[in-house]
Order: C-alpha cells, then sequence, then structure tokens
C-alpha cells in the first residue's frame, strides 16, 4: 500500500497526488484528455503549452475536484478552459518535460528535453526522489525546521532546482554557490558530511543500492 506502479516502476504514494487534481486549462481546451502526469505530486507546469499547472477554481476558489459535473467544468459551473494561466520558466518547462516523459516513456508522445539530457538515466522513481531532496534541502536552507512529507507543500522550491539542474555542471554548482554562500563565506568552515548529508545518505546511499538490485 506504500506505492503505486506507473509501467511496471514502483513509487513512493507520497509522489502522487490524486486527491488533490491539477489541469493544464489550455490542454483541456483543445480537448486534450486529462494527463497521469499532472497527478504526480512535485508536477507544477504543462510542459507542452509552457504554463503552471491549476489546482483551484477562479470563481469559487475551491480546490478542483475530481467530482465535477464534466472534465472541463468545475462543480460551481465554472468552464475550467478559462481558468486564468501564470507562465512557467524555461527551466521549469524543461524539468516537467523531462519528468512527463519519465512517465509516459514514449519519446514520440513525450520526448525527453535536450537542455537536460544529463538526467537521462533517471527512471521515474530516482527523478522524482532527487527533486525532493533538493526542494526540501532548500526549504530548510531557507530557514525551516518542520519536516514535511506532502511533496506538493514543496512546490515553490522547484524553479530554483529546475536553474540548479540546467546547464550542467555549471547550473548545478551556481546552486550550490547561492544555497551554502553564508557557510562558504564564514570564518569556521562545517564538516562537509553534516552539511551535505542530503547528497551522501538520501542520493548516493539509494542510487547504489538502486544500483546493485538492478538486473544486468
Amino acid at each position: 500500500k506504500a506505492y503505486t506502479r506507473i509501467h511496471g516502476e514502483d513509487v513512493p504514494n507520497t509522489e502522487v497526488c490524486i486527491r488533490k487534481p491539477k489541469v493544464c486549462p489550455l490542454c483541456l481546451a483543445v480537448g486534450s484528455a486529462c494527463e497521469a502526469f499532472w497527478d504526480l505530486s512535485q508536477a507544477a507546469a504543462c510542459p507542452i503549452h509552457r504554463v503552471m499547472l491549476v489546482s483551484h477554481c477562479d470563481s469559487c476558489a475551491s480546490p478542483l475536484l475530481w467530482r465535477r459535473p464534466k472534465v472541463t467544468q468545475c462543480r460551481c459551473g465554472m468552464d475550467l478552459t478559462r481558468l486564468a494561466t501564470q507562465p512557467a520558466t524555461s527551466f521549469l518547462c524543461d524539468l516537467m518535460g523531462a519528468l512527463r516523459s519519465a512517465v509516459y516513456r514514449n519519446p514520440s508522445l513525450a520526448p525527453w528535453p535536450t537542455a537536460l539530457s544529463h538526467l537521462q538515466h533517471l527512471t521515474l522513481r530516482q527523478l522524482c526522489k532527487m527533486l525532493w531532496v533538493m526542494s526540501e534541502t532548500l526549504y530548510h536552507r531557507d530557514g525551516s525546521f518542520v519536516e514535511i512529507k506532502a511533496r506538493w507543500k514543496l512546490l515553490p522550491y522547484l524553479d530554483r532546482v529546475a536553474a540548479g539542474l540546467s546547464n550542467w555542471p555549471y547550473g548545478f554548482q551556481t546552486f550550490l554557490s547561492d544555497t551554502y554562500k553564508k557557510d562558504i563565506t564564514s570564518s569556521s568552515q562545517p564538516v562537509f558530511r553534516t552539511l551535505f548529508d542530503w547528497l551522501i545518505v538520501r542520493l548516493v546511499k539509494t542510487s547504489r543500492v538502486s544500483a546493485a538490485t538492478r538486473p544486468p
């Protein structure tokens, strides 16, 4: 019960958010079906129309629900194809394009963005975990110490994560510099393992386990 299977790959349930549906009004406007990609907790934007996904109705200000009269209509009667949209940054669109491609595994349907080709070897589960770990790192570095389990609550940090994963490796170097500039400029340097426990424990260790259990 702790996992959702997507194309044969077990993804933690925390990475799926079915109870809080999001839509791309522009996709609905052209008659496209609701995408499974939208139900990922960390899905924030539509890489096709390059706008942020919408989770609330403009008219009644209520969260969208699957229990509604039509796919394109809110319970209050609002036409969801007319919901206001906000443009997404190019970095975020590339990252969402990679996430979408990892879901469908069909290059003709969802090609992997060229700008993030260095991440193409990652599975959907690995990509989701990397985004969560980096977002949570930014969350804590901003001074928040309350643990967050709901991935969707970290969506505001995805833009910075997306920028850090672009223009590899220079974007990531900038990401680290911006995130740890206070520690870098301080007189006493912290222990690397303490400062980068997220990199060693949550990413490297997990990747080694995955590699060890992966069939040749």
